[in-house]
């Protein structure tokens, strides 16, 4: 079943030479990491195994080769690599680079990394830019991200996902060179509501398998506690049942935490925390600050992240004039900052909106982006276009973005697929380029060409909230073949996509698309009464291209 394939791993700089070369197989693999690039390539990669063998004679020295080891590939990190070329970008963790150059009638391959994760990429890029069926090409490529901290924040309201969706999405996030997953389900009980509780034992197996697929993967699995609700800050029996239960998923193998206060009352609850703290802010940073200690008695490198009340440009000062500045203060400055833009769903998140952040919070910033999530007041909303408006100077001032996906997890990876290219190359990413190969990785073709018009119909979103009208140039006598060509995308998208669990979670929208376009070819064929009593059978709980179409017979002279 054809699901978001591995996508190539783009260079930021490259000189391969045109022509292409026949390799010996098989490839050695060959040095300290020959298992690692077997398990890429064979795994992750799904390259035939026997082409590719891991060589256990020893050093990683090539004179130590069978005499018919032609074709070798050496992974390096940093450190061990004797002389790291000019282009390679030393400040650059996750940064790759790879070299395929003819010695003689050897076959020399190097990929080099700062990091195991970089090597991951680096093998990546090799498959995907260097390696076709004809041949392989030689010369070298670097790349890297251009943002540190890219992934998910699972922070929806709403059913939670299911442990499988769960695993589905990290091997997504794996694909698609993300690297974190801040588990923060708005209706796990055990998350927000019941926060001093254990986990079942049932829900504990399901995190540590989470945790443990993460760690596999090189994923940052970041347990997010949202206590604010009815925490009270000033009783050290909370204060403590918040440590056991940080305790309680740090023993699962979970060494990162995330303390939520986003979305609790503005004022403090309780009469034993008014005589105790002089405002909300110093609650938050004394209840940031008990955690972080803790967390640096039970982890060697610990990590929190905090959202405060004050989320988003938008509710500055309803805490207080000096809520964030005052958590900038006494927060210790290694506490990342969780921030959702200009708004809590931000149409353009600019430089500027950093920069005001900034003034008030010395700590790192890292942007919970409320796109493609449609909770709340955005249920009927199918949220599947690109990300856009995200100034890529950003990377200069922000650690990177999570993305608050939709409680559509499969949906949801089509305009993820779109993060992931400006994550990684902000400065040239073209969001209708990105949504492109998205849509071909979503579906495939030809069923990305009728993916195309669902798209064009859900186009309303905090990204876009006043779209045109897909009807507005359209003629009334095109009425009917338009209403007639959504029919077939909906038909042939239901019936013959590969993807079938993308389809499943837009399934409701296709057939409102359908349902709309059956109505417009009844209107143009002068058909209005059974038009109108069909409109009145319409699905009041998902949206497309219906208020459109409303709007168009509404405004006279197309009715019949």
């Amino acid at each position: 079943m054809h699901s978001f394939p591995l996508p190539s791993c783009p260079a930021k700089q490259s000189n391969l030479h045109p022509e292409l070369h026949e390799p010996s197989l098989p490839v050695y693999l060959i040095g300290p990491y020959g298992q690692l690039a077997f398990d890429v390539i064979c795994g992750l990669l799904r390259q035939e195994v026997q082409y590719f063998l891991p060589w256990t004679g020893g050093s990683a020295a090539r004179s130590s080769l069978p005499a018919e080891a032609e074709t070798t590939l050496c992974l390096y990190l940093t450190d061990d690599y004797p002389s790291l070329p000019e282009e390679f970008p030393m400040s650059q963790r996750e940064a790759y680079f790879v070299s395929a150059r003819r010695s003689q009638q050897a076959l020399k391959i190097d990929i080099v990394g700062g990091t195991e994760t970089a090597l991951r990429y680096g093998l990546i890029a090799w498959v995907t830019n260097f390696v076709s069926r004809e041949g392989m090409r030689l010369g070298w490529q670097t790349g890297w991200p251009d943002f540190e901290v890219r992934g998910i924040v699972e922070g929806f309201y709403g059913p939670p996902w299911s442990h499988t969706d769960r695993l589905s999405m990290l091997s997504f996030l794996d694909r698609y060179r993300f690297n974190t997953y801040l588990y923060a389900p708005k209706d796990d009980i055990y998350h927000r509501q019941r926060w001093r509780d254990v986990y079942p034992r049932r829900e504990r197996q399901k995190l540590q398998e989470l945790a443990d697929d993460a760690a596999r993967r090189g994923i940052h699995w970041i347990y997010g506690i949202a206590p604010g609700l009815t925490i009270e800050y000033s009783s050290q029996q909370d204060v403590d049942a918040l440590m056991a239960k940080v305790d309680s998923v740090i023993d699962l193998g979970i060494q990162e935490v995330a303390l939520l206060l986003d979305d609790i009352p503005e004022t403090m609850l309780y009469e034993s925390d008014r005589r105790r703290f002089a405002s909300v802010a110093a609650s938050h940073a004394y209840l940031a600050g008990q955690l972080w200690d803790f967390l640096q008695t039970r982890i060697d490198r610990p990590r929190l992240l905090l959202c405060p009340t004050e989320y988003c440009g938008a509710m500055m000062g309803s805490v207080g004039r000096d809520y964030l500045s005052e958590l900038g203060r006494h927060l210790p400055e290694t506490v990342e900052i969780l921030w959702t833009g200009p708004d809590i769903c931000s149409q353009t998140i600019p430089v500027d909106d950093a920069e005001a952040v900034a003034e008030k919070l010395p700590q790192p910033l890292v942007y919970w982006d409320n796109y493609p999530v449609n909770d709340c007041a955005m249920y009927k909303q199918l949220h599947i276009g690109p990300f856009q408006g995200r100034d890529p100077g950003l990377k200069d001032h922000s650690l990177g973005f999570l993305a608050n996906p939709m409680w559509l997890p499969e949906a949801s990876k089509l305009p993820l697929a779109t993060l992931a290219r400006f994550c990684w190359d902000a400065f040239s990413y073209q969001p209708a380029r990105a949504f492109e190969e998205a849509m071909q990785q979503a579906v495939a073709s030809p069923a990305s060409l009728h993916l195309q018009r669902l798209a064009e119909t859900c186009r309303q979103s905090p990204l876009d909230p006043s779209p045109a009208s897909p009807l507005a140039d359209t003629p009334h006598a095109e009425l009917g073949d338009y209403g007639r060509s959504l029919k077939e995308s909906a038909q042939f998208l239901a019936q013959f996509s590969p993807n079938q669990r993308f389809i499943e979670d837009v399934r409701p929208w296709l057939q409102d698309l359908y349902v709309w376009g059956d109505i417009l070819v009844l209107w143009t064929e002068g058909r209005g009464q059974e038009a109108a009593a069909l409109m009145s059978r319409t699905n009041a709980d998902v949206q497309t291209i219906g208020p459109y179409v409303e709007e168009r017979l509404n405004a006279g002279g197309d009715s019949q």
